[in-house]
């Protein structure tokens, strides 16, 4: 690419510009949002606490063994600046700055691997189409996985400039107080320290390692109901197909896979073809970064690895279920973006075969999730209309409002 796409890339209308598209590209996904939704616990417990505790004590409430501030703080800002009716707009919307802080990282970073058009471009939509991820997106709930994201781009990029550095600052900080997600970073961010032997990243370690203090000391507490464990046939099974064939083939054929590798558990046979093709990409990704030895990839793996394993380990209910389409969203989020990212920055590299096979990955990823960006469960796409749910409250507060996924009510009759 010629220099001046870049320079005009890297003016502050064309970022604001990009950044926006971004934004627009998540509610393509799903635009059934913008007629207002509270989704799951947003309503029937973040809601429900603005509304019937005082504001401070609302704000710092744990809620399933950690503090979701974000989540706390969406419906206390919704309650003091809009009526009911247009609560839900507010709290997307507040949910969508968390969202977009990953692609400001992106857009304005001045790192090597992101300076060509083409690939930062890609990098925004590894993310936004991220396959089977609408779970986490414009809500305030899961933007604890976002925030974590934003802690794993920083984490690999080059130090930043002033502004930037500031802004990167609060997301650590912010990031573990909104949830464990972040907080897994921590230790990446002292080795790095290390390594590099850099005072900066020190200070972002500081950063990232205060909030995480404060989650663990403060909040964090066992969750009762979550199981805490994975065995390595099943976790190598979720990788085959949440990590792999659904970002690399799609929907249909991950549903396929999907279907026989159920059957095959079912049966009591052992799953070969998930377990070795898992081990052998695995192996062979492993192998090129430590080849081209090119950091950002490095960190960026290792992020995924990481959060992966934490995310799946700590996951809700039985782990199999995590197999189903529209399953598991929001433990897949991370690992999987963490790694295409990661192979986005391998393309970036010197060395062959590593650069092209990266490169037709990564353009592969990006057709396959903008093909299937409109492929969502329905259950994630539909709700209750939110305006009749209001008006059926005013005539009578008693009544409870239906909220996003079906069967989920919020009570408001204290308010």
């Amino acid at each position: 690419m010629t220099a001046v796409p870049r320079a005009v890339f890297d003016r502050p209308l064309a970022r604001i510009g990009i950044v926006a598209g971004f934004a627009a590209l998540l509610f393509a996904r799903m635009p059934e949002v913008l007629h207002g939704r509270l989704w799951a616990e947003e309503g029937i417990v973040f809601y429900e606490h603005a509304a019937t505790m005082p504001a401070w004590q609302a704000l710092w409430l744990p809620y399933f063994g950690y503090l979701n501030l974000a989540a706390n703080a969406a419906p206390i800002i919704a309650r003091a600046l809009v009526n009911l009716e247009n609560a839900p707009r507010l709290i997307t919307f507040i949910g969508l700055i968390f969202q977009c802080c990953p692609a400001i990282l992106l857009v304005c970073a001045r790192d090597a691997w992101l300076r060509p058009p083409l690939a930062r471009i890609a990098a925004l939509l590894l993310v936004a189409a991220a396959a089977q991820t609408e779970e986490v997106w414009l809500q305030t709930l899961h933007s604890q996985f976002h925030l974590a994201l934003c802690a794993a781009i920083i984490l690999a990029l080059d130090i930043p400039r002033r502004r930037l550095a500031i802004f990167g600052g609060l997301l650590l900080v912010l990031g573990p107080l909104c949830g464990p997600p972040a907080c897994i970073m921590a230790p990446l961010f002292l080795a790095r320290a290390i390594i590099d032997r850099s005072w900066a990243r020190l200070w972002q370690t500081c950063a990232i390692g205060a909030g995480a203090g404060l989650q663990v000391l403060l909040f964090y507490s066992h969750a009762s109901g979550r199981a805490y464990g994975i065995g390595p046939i099943v976790l190598l099974c979720i990788v085959y197909i949440k990590q792999i064939v659904m970002p690399l083939f799609g929907v249909k054929l991950g549903a396929v896979e999907t279907a026989r590798l159920q059957a095959r558990t079912a049966a009591h046979l052992f799953p070969w073809r998930a377990v070795i093709v898992s081990l052998v990409l695995f192996a062979a990704f492993c192998a090129a970064l430590l080849r081209g030895r090119h950091a950002p990839a490095i960190w960026l793996f290792l992020a995924a690895c990481c959060t992966g394993w934490i995310g799946y380990y700590g996951a809700l209910g039985d782990k199999l279920r995590m197999l189903m389409i529209g399953n598991g969203g929001r433990y897949v989020f991370l690992p999987e973006v963490l790694a295409s990212l990661a192979m986005l920055a391998l393309a970036a590299g010197s060395l062959r075969p590593e650069r092209w096979l990266a490169r037709a990955t990564v353009a592969l990823l990006v057709l396959v999730g903008v093909l299937d960006l409109r492929a969502s469960d329905r259950f994630i796409k539909t709700g209750p209309d939110w305006g009749q749910q209001v008006a059926l409250w005013r005539d009578d507060h008693k009544h409870p409002l239906a909220t996003w996924p079906e069967g989920w009510f919020m009570n408001l009759d204290q308010e």
